[in-house]
């Protein structure tokens, strides 16, 4: 009874618990939403509340899981930053019961902390917060997978499709990699085993089906889908191979290696095996230099994937109880150290008497009858957050406009003049060419 309530309760809170904590130290110290994403997210929740849709095309669960816990404690961005902490730490949980469930404790521990104690979580959580929040569907669907190979039950299946439903509604990258392991694993099964099973094909289905509904109808995906035939033609355009940081070559070698062998010692014996091999070969795809560079480094951030099942793959073989624990103090400490000295690049693209003195100028010009015209999307973004009059550029505007630049901007638009001159911001307004 003890063990059953220390491995089902416990240790499931503890990690949960360690992953909130590492996550929030960066994300709730600063006191707007980090990232260049950031502001977006707070536009789309604020346009659920104001007018019951959203401001831009995208799949819908997250921003109505923001709005929410924004209604819930009152304050747009704290909903926000809660809303991408809780659902992100929860994602490791399924990788913890992937291997408990197979009385791997210990090795559960260290799969799932070190799918969040890394920089990449880190990112995903204070900038690509859909992303990250899709995480926690794509581990479920990865861990129910599992649950309804081991007991072929209707409960696991049920489970299985609704992850998948929830990440194709989350995100386009969670989603890719979904559909490659929908892909990759009945393949794997069918050359391994040498012969068809029904689960395999159901989960061959299910991924073709989604991508068949999202070509067909792209608006159930939010218009996801879009990015991802973006990407398609950007990889076959792509001429020129990317430079790989050394750092993450050699770490996709490693992770490469140690689950390619982790799953022919355990070929036959255990269908993790496939999930090993399937995770090998995805820790090789998701660091491919022939990659866009616009692209690679979304994809790179995915290595969370790979790197907690090389972890847990590795101590799969070999844990021996508290023999075990040394080990994954020391991957912890390790992970956690490297981490933390990068959460001094987890910050708000400005600052907060900017932006207070963004929401003075805009409200002003606003008054006076002005459309804002503001580039840079770093600034439009923010400005977004409290205004709808406030544009990329002038195109099929009437009403008179004003473009509002940072003050250090180098270059003002042609044929304007200073309106306004503040501590951060300048805004021009046009007049006559000569």
């Amino acid at each position: 009874m003890l063990r059953k309530t220390l491995t089902k309760t416990i240790i499931p809170i503890a990690i949960f618990l360690s992953s909130f904590v590492f996550l929030s130290i960066p994300i709730l110290k600063a006191p707007l939403l980090t990232g260049i994403d950031g502001p977006y997210y707070a536009i789309q929740v604020r346009w659920i509340l104001q007018y019951g849709r959203l401001k831009y095309p995208d799949p819908p669960l997250t921003f109505i899981l923001m709005t929410f816990m924004t209604l819930l404690v009152k304050d747009t961005f704290l909903g926000i930053k809660l809303t991408v902490l809780i659902f992100t730490s929860l994602a490791s949980l399924p990788w913890y019961f992937l291997f408990s469930n197979r009385n791997k404790i210990l090795t559960g521990v260290a799969s799932s902390l070190s799918f969040i104690i890394n920089w990449y979580s880190l990112r995903l959580a204070s900038d690509f917060m859909k992303n990250s929040i899709g995480l926690l569907w794509l581990s479920l669907y990865v861990f129910f997978m599992f649950q309804y190979f081991q007991k072929n039950d209707r409960k696991s299946l049920i489970f299985l499709v609704i992850s998948f439903i929830l990440t194709a509604l989350t995100h386009i990258l969670d989603l890719g990699i979904a559909i490659f392991y929908s892909l990759t694993i009945p393949f794997l099964y069918f050359i391994l085993y040498r012969k068809i099973d029904k689960k395999t094909v159901i989960i061959l289905l299910l991924s073709l089906s989604t991508i068949v509904i999202g070509l067909t109808l792209p608006m159930i995906l939010g218009g996801d889908i879009y990015k991802g035939i973006a990407f398609v033609e950007d990889l076959i355009e792509e001429n020129n191979f990317v430079v790989v940081r050394a750092q993450n070559f050699i770490l996709s070698i490693g992770m490469f290696l140690t689950l390619i062998t982790v799953s022919l010692i355990l070929l036959k014996k255990d269908k993790l095996s496939l999930l090993f091999f399937a995770s090998g070969i995805l820790a090789l795809l998701l660091n491919l230099p022939i990659i866009p560079r616009k692209w690679l480094f979304r994809f790179q951030l995915m290595n969370m994937i790979p790197l907690s099942l090389s972890i847990g793959s590795a101590l799969y073989l070999t844990e021996k109880d508290y023999k075990t624990f040394p080990i994954i103090i020391f991957i912890t400490t390790l992970l956690l150290f490297s981490s933390i000295g990068t959460y001094n690049l987890v910050r708000p693209t400005i600052i907060p008497p900017e932006y207070q003195e963004l929401k003075m100028i805009v409200k002003s010009l606003e008054e006076k009858g002005y459309t804002i015209i503001i580039p840079d999307v770093k600034i439009r973004y923010w400005a977004e957050t409290f205004s709808d009059k406030v544009y990329k550029s002038p195109k099929d505007i009437n009403t008179k406009i004003v473009f509002l630049f940072r003050i250090h901007a180098k270059k003002p638009p042609i044929f304007t003049k200073p309106l306004w001159i503040g501590h951060f911001f300048i805004a021009y307004s046009p007049r006559n060419k000569p």
